[in-house]
């Protein structure tokens, strides 16, 4: 008697389980069907990305995770040479050596999309005819551009340091791990603390990571709620977040730059980048230390934007539209690096 009462009373439990999981089910299909996805499609674009062994030639590096690695190798469809020192290669004929500028970045800068010629730096030699050292790295936050620009400064000694920031290399500043474990500052009463340094090898598994956010990663529904819940943390799934004071990190960095060209003499330039649909307020911070230490700001969002609306806002000749994820602007044409170039050549002749 008493085990038919108690099955009378789950049944509206089981019953109410079930509906639920019925109704999730129903979502998790009709997203799919939405999308246009099939049942092995998976909602995360970005999961195939890995900076070792994948998409992007690489080596690791204790200090920064990763650099290029040297050699001749296709990158997006296009042929990318990298020297000895992990520096991408401008395909011009010898420049002056001396005075040098060194470039840095992440993928804009590195030139993903186009071939050794195309790059803003290659372009930039090209106007000024000196020798241009391309430091840009696919994937990097400002963490790791700032970090390179010093190991890089003490081996070429540039005259001129410039330094190229999109607004996601803010929010990657917010990782340990963003598709290869990198280094990441805290702040620490407000000074910059430097964490995950030595940078884990390649073979060591992402922090944080578990079977159950693997599974739940594979849901259209999951990836849906997720994404609105947790904008900045949830989207990479290859991706651990570990603080959320980019904003506030990256201006540090900023300061940072500056106390190390002043050190060595050396004339910063920091060029605020943009491509449509940038997040561009993520900057903010960044523009605020520039005034504040009165350094050189290159804005480039009035130059693209001019060019885009003088052809009747058609964005694909100066961006690559990213088939992955959903034809958005990407990474810069020859035509916008040649643009940008010319922006920086007219200011570094002052």
């Amino acid at each position: 008697m008493a085990s038919s009462r108690a099955r009378r009373a789950l049944a509206p439990v089981a019953l109410a389980l079930i509906s639920t999981a019925i109704c999730l089910l129903a979502l998790e299909v009709g997203l799919r069907i939405r999308r246009g996805a099939g049942l092995g499609a998976d909602p995360d674009p970005t999961r195939a990305v890995r900076m070792h062994g994948a998409m992007y030639p690489t080596r690791y590096d204790p200090e920064l995770g990763y650099t290029p690695a040297p050699g001749v190798h296709e990158v997006s469809g296009a042929r990318a040479t990298i020297d000895a020192r992990g520096l991408r290669e401008n395909g011009n004929p010898p420049p002056a050596e001396q005075p040098s500028v060194l470039a840095l970045g992440d993928s804009f800068t590195f030139g993903d999309e186009v071939d050794d010629r195309s790059t803003w730096p290659a372009a930039l030699e090209r106007r000024l005819g000196r020798r241009v050292w391309n430091g840009g790295v696919f994937g990097y936050g400002l963490d790791q551009v700032a970090l390179r620009a010093e190991q890089l400064s003490a081996e070429l000694a540039p005259a001129v340091l410039v330094v190229k920031v999109i607004p996601d290399d803010v929010t990657r500043c917010e990782y340990a791990y963003r598709f290869a474990h990198k280094p990441w500052f805290d702040l620490d009463d407000g000074a910059l603390a430097l964490r995950n340094v030595p940078v884990p090898r390649p073979e060591e598994p992402a922090p944080g990571d578990s079977a159950w956010r693997r599974a739940l990663s594979h849901s259209f529904l999951t990836d849906f709620a997720l994404r609105r819940l947790d904008p900045l943390g949830w989207p990479l799934r290859g991706a651990v977040r570990v603080q959320r004071d980019g904003p506030a990190v990256a201006a540090a960095l900023v300061e940072r730059l500056a106390e190390q060209s002043a050190r060595q003499s050396q004339r910063l330039l920091l060029v605020a980048g943009w491509h449509p649909g940038a997040r561009g307020e993520l900057l903010d911070p960044l523009r605020e230390r520039a005034r504040a230490l009165d350094l050189e700001v290159v804005e480039l969002e009035p130059v693209l934007v001019r060019e885009i609306e003088a052809h009747g806002g058609d964005w694909t000749r100066l961006f690559h539209a990213a088939a992955a994820f959903g034809g958005v602007a990407g990474h810069m044409t020859p035509l916008a690096n040649e643009q940008v170039a010319a922006v920086l050549a007219e200011r570094l002749r002052d």
